[in-house]
């Protein structure tokens, strides 16, 4: 995976397709917007779009794993909290969400719930 900075200075990675993923543009488009990236990267990203109101970094640990330490400017919405989706399902589908957790699990079932949601640009970062 690469990085690729457009124009408007929104990030998103390019992800390398097999030729059998060649069955149509607009899934390979949708699949460059969604999927994991290390935390070299996120920090990248976190640093070039902090003043970005479309860019959101979202937590999903519980509240006091983010009392613990968490990455300035983050949102904290606990995974294992009843409603869990449905808080998801307010926020904006319009802006790039970096989406990160303890270990990587619940962070990665958040990018699919996301994306079934119709989230237009989520990225999963990948346990240090």
């Amino acid at each position: 995976m690469e990085n690729v900075r457009r124009s408007d200075h929104s990030f998103r990675p390019r992800c390398r397709l097999q030729q059998s993923d060649r069955i149509g543009d607009r899934k390979r488009h949708a699949d460059l917007h969604f999927g994991d990236i290390t935390t070299t990267i996120a920090l990248t990203v976190i640093q070039t779009s902090k003043d970005d109101e479309k860019f959101v970094i979202l937590d999903v640990r519980t509240p006091e794993e983010f009392a613990d330490g968490h990455i300035d400017g983050a949102i904290n919405i606990d995974y294992y909290a009843d409603g869990f989706k449905q808080k998801l399902a307010a926020l904006s589908h319009n802006k790039t969400y970096l989406v990160y957790c303890r270990s990587g699990n619940r962070s990665r079932t958040t990018l699919s719930m996301m994306k079934s949601l119709g989230f237009k640009a989520v990225y999963n970062v990948l346990a240090a």
